[in-house]
């Protein structure tokens, strides 16, 4: 009877089950809306990016890397959000909502049209949009590429296996340009290639099948795949992590392997930062190695699901296809692994977990418990994602969550002691950041976050000492101003004018369109008397910077003292 309601209205129960997905994601990221901009890259992509306040010059994105990544349209998306909203918050959060919305809806899509089964699709849709890992990429602004990519991906996968049943070519060239938005959204889109093939093998029976059609994908995935190597470079992202062995780094990523099955299955210690193993006696410790174990044991299940079940296999392979790169085999900046890797990845885990609940409720007798069951993890997940959310509501409520559950992580307490900084509680920065440097002394940014905290206290002596280990030590372009910035001030604070002004040209050489580095000069050419020198100053900054109140103040002083001069002689 029930079989012939569903054929009566199929409809009417997509429609039902299109409601209830968004909804219950609306219900479970509505805190996320009152979250702030973050210190952790939200600051680099929007809060300090002059490149998206000028909308008219695409140009400026995509000719660029980003922070050791290549992704003009995330940058382009951010350009159009920045005329609107600004430095507002709210709608790039909610930007990233409604992307995770329809992603959430095209999987539920995808699934329904490649497995023919509406319940699988709903299952797989709602564990989606509810996982509590995937709350890192939709509430954090910085990850609006992870939405945005996913977004372009997953309708190139739709249109690929309209074209494989229909033959169209229109659907063919639709698939290829999502595929080229996807990959200039982020380049971890590469992983569609090996997806298509999966799509054959559900379509087909085989893998490798009609290979001249993946043939532009394959070399769109090769170009951009080399592009996104060169970006990592280029932003010096790419680890060397000299006292860990090739073998030490295999064992590194079949751990974070484990973990992301175990976390996808059941969330625990979700945190936005999963440090590097501390070594001891220079190893990795004994859990890392006994996580080899994973590489026999996934080789039988690949084998063992292809011969026996097509679904458990296609979920599994999508699963690997797509976190393999983010493994870590090449170590990329100093974090194990990250629950925004998980975002694509974690479909194939879904699938295989609705389809063996299914497979199992068919053939029980307990079904109103089974159901109960799946009903109950499901509002499990969405109370931990809810909840999750509001973790990423500022600098001090994300850092202070990543510290308690590991309190030994220097990118953390160096981040937490920046956010210190910012608010004036420079004590409590230094704490915090006197701990990061017991930890790991080899941080140029510990040193000069350190150095802000002591200048800002009056101790520019120590300051300069600080600024001048950062510059010794590896900092990143993007924090090298600040770094010049503000050793220059310390050292113009003891009196070493001179030094100071080498040090506020080379900050001029790196970003010569920063009116603070003007306005600061401007003060210290005052100091030394060079009061020409100095007015120039003050209006280049007042030229950069329109209304620009201290450097008005400051020309206004040098102006009455030339004044005074005059009428003295």
């Amino acid at each position: 009877m029930k079989k012939k309601k569903e054929e009566i209205n199929p409809n009417k129960r997509i429609l039902a089950f299109i409601i209830l997905i968004v909804i219950t994601i609306i219900i479970v990221y509505l805190p996320a809306l009152k979250n702030g901009l973050l210190n952790w890259d939200d600051n680099l992509y929007v809060t300090d990016n002059n490149v998206i306040k000028n909308i008219g010059n695409v140009s400026a994105f995509f000719n660029s890397f980003y922070f050791g990544n290549y992704h003009p349209i995330t940058i382009f998306s951010y350009s159009i959000i920045y005329q609107f909203s600004e430095l507002s918050p709210l709608l790039y959060h909610l930007v990233n909502i409604l992307f995770h919305v329809l992603n959430s809806l095209l999987v539920f899509y995808l699934i329904k049209e490649l497995l023919k089964n509406i319940n699988l699709a709903l299952i797989v849709a709602l564990l989606f949009g509810i996982h509590p890992m995937h709350v890192e990429s939709v509430a954090w602004i910085s990850e609006l590429k992870d939405v945005q990519y996913t977004f372009f991906f997953l309708i190139s996968a739709l249109y690929y296996l309209k074209f494989i049943r229909q033959s169209k070519l229109l659907f063919y060239v639709i698939s290829i340009l999502f595929f080229v938005l996807s990959l200039l959204s982020k380049g971890q889109a590469v992983t569609l290639f090996p997806v298509l093939l999966l799509i054959d093998y559900l379509e087909r029976g085989k893998l490798f099948t009609r290979l001249k059609d993946k043939i532009p994908y394959f070399i769109l995935a090769l170009l951009f795949g080399i592009i996104a190597i060169m970006a990592q470079k280029s932003g010096n992202t790419i680890s060397d992590f000299k006292n860990i062995s090739f073998l030490e780094q295999i064992a590194i990523a079949c751990y974070s392997f484990i973990m992301y099955i175990l976390k996808t299955i059941l969330p625990f210690n979700l945190s936005a930062f999963y440090p590097y193993p501390t070594l001891i006696n220079g190893k990795i410790p004994v859990e890392y190695w006994t996580s080899l174990l994973v590489i026999p044991v996934t080789i039988y299940l690949i084998i063992l699901s292809f011969k026996k079940d097509k679904i458990i296999f296609f979920g599994f392979i999508f699963f690997i296809a797509n976190i393999f790169l983010l493994l870590q085999l090449i170590p990329v900046g100093n974090c194990i692994m990250a629950d925004r890797y998980s975002y694509i990845p974690s479909i194939g885990l879904y699938i295989i977990i609705a389809y063996l609940f299914l497979k199992y409720f068919s053939e029980i007798k307990q079904k109103f418990l089974l159901g109960s069951l799946l009903t109950i993890y499901l509002i499990f997940l969405s109370t931990y994602s809810y909840n999750q959310t509001k973790k990423w509501k500022d600098d001090f409520t994300l850092w202070d969550n990543v510290l308690k559950i590991n309190p030994n992580i220097p990118s953390a307490l160096i981040l937490r002691g920046f956010a210190y900084n910012e608010l004036g509680e420079f004590n409590n920065a230094l704490i915090d950041l006197n701990k990061s440097i017991s930890i790991k002394n080899n941080d140029g940014l510990a040193y000069l976050n350190r150095g802000v905290s002591k200048a800002s206290l009056g101790d520019f002596k120590n300051a300069i000492e600080d600024f001048k280990v950062a510059d010794k030590l590896y900092v990143e372009e993007r924090y090298k101003v600040n770094l010049y910035l503000s050793w220059g001030g310390a050292l113009a604070n003891t009196g070493n004018l001179a030094e100071a002004m080498k040090i506020f040209n080379k900050a001029i050489e790196l970003n010569p369109d920063n009116a603070l580095i003007y306005n600061n000069r401007g003060i210290t050419n005052a100091m030394l008397g060079n009061y020409n020198n100095a007015l120039s100053d003050f209006n280049f900054a007042l030229k950069l910077k329109p209304g620009y109140e201290d450097a008005i103040k400051n020309r206004n002083k040098v102006l009455e003292s030339q004044l005074e001069n005059k009428k003295e002689n």
